[in-house]
């Protein structure tokens, strides 16, 4: 897979040719040639839904309260719906799939069948829940404050600092124990 590069002379590596390929998954996320959101997003949801039937005889037991099932479903079903999502570039159709997606896992999980109705707040309120795209903020904003913390050694935040030539850079300031962003201009 090439992005961004006009060279297309064959990768060989000895005397073997490297395969082209427009996608791969790599730890568990789909890397594409256009970013492959909504089809790594699809993965997800099918990942997850498979992780929330594995625990269908929890849900439907008698014997486990309702909030042992939401710990189960925080700690086990949305970890693997949400794996990777500080890195997605997301969309609204996309988020609503992820919300429909957790509010019938939430419905099974109360007990609301499907001809019953609530409104979507009513049930985050009832499983104390947080809103998909809550969820994803706070965690790209974990992510994005991990990274920043890197040193300048470690790749994670040598890929922050990095830029084109001639460009501005990005400078991270110490200053009284909170890192500030300040934009210098490289000479």
């Amino acid at each position: 897979m090439r992005v961004c590069t006009n060279n297309v002379a064959p990768f060989i590596i000895g005397t073997t040719p490297i395969e082209e390929v427009n996608n791969f998954t790599y730890l568990s996320s789909l890397i594409s040639i256009n970013g492959g959101a909504e089809q790594n997003i699809i993965n997800r949801i099918n990942k997850a839904r498979i992780t929330f039937g594995m625990l269908n005889y929890i849900g439907r037991s008698r014997q486990h309260s309702q909030l042992t099932k939401l710990i189960n479903f925080n700690s086990n079903v949305k970890p693997v719906l949400l794996y990777g999502t500080e890195t997605w570039k997301i969309t609204l159709p996309l988020l609503n799939k992820l919300q429909v997606f957790i509010n019938r896992c939430l419905q099974k999980i109360v007990g609301i069948f499907w001809l019953n109705s609530i409104r979507n707040e009513d049930l985050w309120n009832l499983t104390n829940q947080r809103q998909v795209y809550k969820e994803i903020k706070l965690r790209k904003w974990r992510w994005i404050g991990h990274t920043l913390r890197q040193s300048g050694n470690n790749i994670g935040g040598r890929a922050i600092e990095w830029n084109l030539q001639g460009l501005e850079e990005l400078v991270v300031q110490n200053i009284h124990g909170k890192g500030q962003l300040r934009r210098r201009s490289k000479q």
